[in-house]
């Protein structure tokens, strides 16, 4: 996860499709040697290939599980039962659709380097013919395919990011998975309910994604497509910001993962931080949590310190960066590590410019995060947020966390 990093290449090993087994042949050499002879190999090769191994081991599990399931329950009745599965899904996620007060809702907001995030949601009736999954908006063909099928009447929704920005020159590009990922999220938790989270949700819905940061395109080798590292940690967590924003669901939350990363060549270490969650109509927000896309844990201080050459100087709750409002956005965190011994560090982090998470209703942003670096004689400098420094032994890096926005004027 370069900050830097401004093409696919930068990122690490590209495997294009390839087969794992061949007829029965192992052929996972092919993939070795390419984790061994990219431009930017592989710390742990033999790791990499023991996890592709238990992932073949998951699948071929679960083949064995799902053929003894249909032996017993028949396939005709296997396929039925999936399919309502399915249905349940897209029932529920039409219900809601037709609960919506509103025919349209719009929103947008920006990344840290004023890149749009816009969305327009617009709440439709159908009959008959239903598409399923994603569409893109640009001008080639991303390889994805609408399937058709004949479904109940019910709501339907059209989620359009039209107005959403060029691509980033950098690596805060996503893509239409990611895209996905968090309109399901969002349905799941607006609809409040239990319900089998899968693909039956966007039946109901109609996605568009213009080309750009949420769609790159590449041309020529793939080492040249643009880079994605932070589209996937930090563009869905503004994603999820926008769709809630317009659906008034709450304000904004921490809107970042706040990665952190150092080692040196001997390891390498990787940890998101939580933040605030933004206020909404049922009350304030959650203090120093993950929340939405991150879905991580951090390390424990003692194993941390056991494990690695660092110190936690710091770390706790950041009080009253939640934004003001009828009900307070959730505070953020402070987390101070410094180095025992020298150490490469790279911090892919946003909102850390201009304003923090933006309030609902008339309530007031959160705090946005901050980057220090604190040398041994305690010198400080603000760090941008996303770069790539070295610390010397005792040196610190300080990471304060945005605060959720708040809701409702007081």
């Amino acid at each position: 996860m370069a900050p830097t990093s401004t093409c696919l290449g930068h990122e690490g090993v590209i495997i294009p499709p390839k087969h794992w087994t061949e007829q029965g042949i192992d052929r996972s050499e092919r993939v070795e040697s390419l984790l061994l002879s990219a431009r930017y190999p592989s710390r742990n090769v033999a790791e990499n290939m023991s996890d592709l191994l238990a992932q073949q081991a998951a699948n071929q599990r679960g083949v064995l599980a799902m053929q003894a399931l249909a032996e017993s329950l028949g396939v005709e009745h296997l396929q039925t039962m999936l399919e309502s599965i399915l249905e349940v899904a897209r029932a529920k996620t039409a219900c809601w659709i037709d609960s919506l007060a509103k025919a349209e809702y719009r929103f947008e907001d920006a990344m840290d380097d004023g890149t749009r995030i816009a969305v327009r949601i617009t709440k439709q009736q159908s009959t008959g013919q239903q598409s399923t999954g994603q569409q893109s908006t640009g001008q080639q063909s991303t390889g994805q395919h609408s399937e058709s099928r004949a479904v109940p009447s019910g709501g339907r929704l059209v989620v359009d990011f039209e107005g959403t920005g060029l691509e980033s020159t950098g690596n805060l590009n996503a893509n239409p998975g990611i895209v996905t990922a968090a309109v399901m999220y969002t349905i799941r938790c607006a609809i409040g309910d239990t319900m089998p989270l899968n693909s039956g949700v966007m039946r109901a819905i109609e996605l568009k994604i213009p080309r750009g940061i949420l769609d790159p395109r590449g041309t020529g080798p793939m080492e040249s497509w643009p880079a994605v590292a932070g589209g996937n940690v930090e563009t869905s967590q503004r994603i999820v910001d926008v769709l809630w924003g317009a659906l008034g669901l709450a304000a904004a939350s921490q809107g970042t993962m706040n990665n952190f990363l150092f080692g040196n060549a001997h390891f390498g270490y990787y940890e998101t931080i939580g933040g605030g969650t933004g206020a909404s109509q049922f009350g304030p927000g959650a203090h120093a949590v993950h929340c939405h896309m991150t879905n991580t844990r951090l390390t424990d201080v003692e194993v941390l310190e056991s494990r690695y050459p660092v110190r936690v100087i710091r770390f706790g709750v950041r009080r009253s960066s939640g934004g003001k409002g009828l009900y307070e956005g959730g505070s953020g965190m402070v987390r101070e590590v410094m180095a025992l011994e020298p150490l490469e560090v790279s911090l892919v982090t946003s909102r850390r410019l201009g304003t923090g998470p933006f309030g609902l209703q008339g309530g007031e942003s959160g705090l946005p995060g901050e980057n220090w670096w604190i040398g041994t004689g305690n010198q400080q400098r603000r760090l941008e947020g996303s770069c790539q420094l070295r610390l010397e032994a005792g040196e610190r890096i300080r990471i304060m966390t945005p605060g959720g926005g708040g809701f409702g004027s007081v």
